[in-house]
């Protein structure tokens, strides 16, 4: 009969600061109806969505977890919103454990693989692109997942007097460094310091998108989330909004800024005002 391993994610309450102000709001992929406030070794930012002021992660059905390279079961989610979900595994784990989510981003026990494409999300990021991770030492000591990533935050409306044609229908924001660093493919993790640690050398690797499906009205601002690598970005960095004729818009920032774990950088209110044509544009 084979034995099962139960790993519990207990509930950790924080407060979100960082970048963005106290009152801003990050609204994570909700399918499920049960939530888990996922407790981070770094106390000044948890994500999540907005409930009396206070951030949560919502763990929704489906949700897996990979702990020393075996993938869990989909998560079992507590009644009455409790904020505990388990993962069962079909072996008995030895310690100690390393465990990252999402499952889909570990590619062996030295490296995960960042997506080059995100799905966008109403008013969120998307599923399955905020990578937590953490190392635990031994058996019922209390499970806390760290974040890996930042999220940039945009906020975008059409341009002022625009009338609602295809140049108003965003579907695509780019990411890239303007040091040219790797913000998806491969990255080596060390899960005790939970940090990431680029290895990639292919140019495709410096940048990452969003695809998005909506328009832009001119009374009320779009919110649209990036998750990048936690890392310093030496000259910052540049976000490309493109529509679905091509056109596209560029934003920078030109300083150097270090996005930490679990940072929300939010970047000025911006209309979108495209500026340059894409020729044979993938969106």
């Amino acid at each position: 009969m084979k034995r099962i391993s139960y790993i519990s994610l207990v509930v950790v309450l924080l407060s979100i600061c960082g970048c963005e102000s106290a009152e801003s709001e990050v609204v994570l992929p909700q399918s499920g109806t049960t939530t888990i406030t996922v407790g981070i070794k770094q106390t000044k930012t948890s994500l999540g969505a907005s409930e009396n002021g206070v951030r949560k992660i919502l763990w929704s059905s489906g949700d897996r977890i990979v702990a020393n390279g075996e993938v869990s079961d989909e998560a079992v989610l507590a009644p009455e919103n409790s904020g505990v979900a388990t993962f069962n595994f079909g072996s008995e784990l030895p310690y100690p454990l390393n465990i990252l989510y999402p499952a889909s981003f570990y590619k062996d026990a030295t490296t995960v693989t960042l997506p080059a494409i995100q799905e966008a999300g109403e008013a969120s990021f998307a599923t399955n692109t905020l990578p937590m991770a953490t190392s635990v030492t031994a058996k019922g000591d209390i499970v806390k997942l760290s974040h890996l990533a930042g999220v940039i935050h945009l906020r975008l409306k059409a341009e002022k007097g625009a009338k609602p044609t295809r140049n108003n229908e965003v579907r695509k924001i780019e990411f890239w460094g303007n040091d040219k660093e790797q913000v998806s493919g491969d990255f080596t993790i060390d899960y005790n310091s939970v940090t990431l640690t680029p290895t990639s050398q292919k140019q495709s690797d410096e940048e990452v998108a969003v695809r998005v499906t909506g328009t832009l009205t001119l009374e009320e601002y779009s919110d649209i989330f990036i998750v990048v690598p936690a890392q310093e970005y030496k000259s910052g960095f540049t976000v490309r909004v493109i529509n679905s004729a091509g056109h596209y818009m560029d934003k920078k920032k030109s300083s150097g800024v270090t996005i930490a774990n679990g940072d929300i950088l939010k970047m000025p209110e911006m209309e979108y005002i495209p500026t340059g044509t894409l020729i044979n544009a993938e969106l």
